[in-house]
């Protein structure tokens, strides 16, 4: 994973080993200066903000961020539900009827890179493993389930493994997010019952574009469904797993 983000980055990164017991390993990371080797479409303009050029001994409001933002998601947005008139009603109705994502990570960094993205359309709910994944995704039952492969007590293979054979959430569309790119790990993963596979490190908008084309292909699976049901039902054969 180290060597594709530095490759990412036009890099290169060696590793020498000395023999002997004690003797360890040096890893050497070279990186080129300035941005005059990249592409634009890989240049990210990193946000604006004001305590990015704060005088020396001032404090930094990055906390008092992070902790507003999480009583926010604690309270389920109470702040938007205070302000009066139809804007705010509407903006709660619209609140309910977000599509929910649970992502499966047991990295922390990870899990709010892909949760930002998605947090302006969709409701996005986390997991630390891959058992504490499946409790949830039975609980909530979500519209889409993003995890990671190598992850403690239970991995993502299995995790899809089960959530697939379950009739409960069967149905549910499995993204795998994996540092290994090789065609057998893709294969592993597409043969426990994976709709899609990305390896990392990974274009937030590419993810974002996956997520909906699967969620609208599921929509427009249950509506054909439902068609067909309703006038030809003695020709539809659907399995109860189905």
């Amino acid at each position: 994973m180290a060597k594709e983000v530095i490759s990412l980055h036009h890099g290169k990164i060696d590793v020498h080993s000395r023999t002997g017991e004690n003797s360890g390993s040096e890893f050497v990371i070279l990186l080129p200066l300035g941005h005059e080797h990249l592409k634009p479409e890989e240049i990210v303009e990193p946000p604006q903000f004001p305590f990015l050029h704060r005088k020396p001994g001032e404090k930094s409001p990055v906390s008092y961020m992070i902790r507003e933002k999480e009583e926010e998601m604690e309270t389920g947005g109470e702040a938007e539900e205070e302000q009066p008139g139809e804007d705010s009603e509407k903006s709660e109705e619209h609140e309910t009827e977000k599509q929910v994502i649970l992502v499966v990570e047991d990295h922390a960094d990870v899990r709010k890179y892909i949760r930002d993205p998605l947090e302006p359309q969709y409701t996005v709910v986390e997991a630390k493993n891959g058992k504490e994944g499946i409790d949830k995704a039975k609980e909530i039952i979500p519209d889409l389930i993003i995890s990671d492969i190598m992850m403690p007590e239970l991995d993502g293979y299995e995790l899809c493994r089960v959530l697939k054979n379950d009739i409960i959430t069967s149905h549910i569309p499995v993204i795998l997010l994996t540092a290994k790119a090789s065609e057998e790990s893709m294969v592993q993963g597409l043969e426990t019952g994976a709709d899609d596979y990305i390896t990392k490190p990974f274009n937030t908008k590419i993810l974002t574009t996956r997520i909906r084309n699967l969620i609208e292909l599921r929509r427009q699976m249950q509506i054909k469904i439902q068609k067909e049901k309703m006038l030809l039902p003695a020709e539809i054969k659907v399995s109860s797993l189905d």
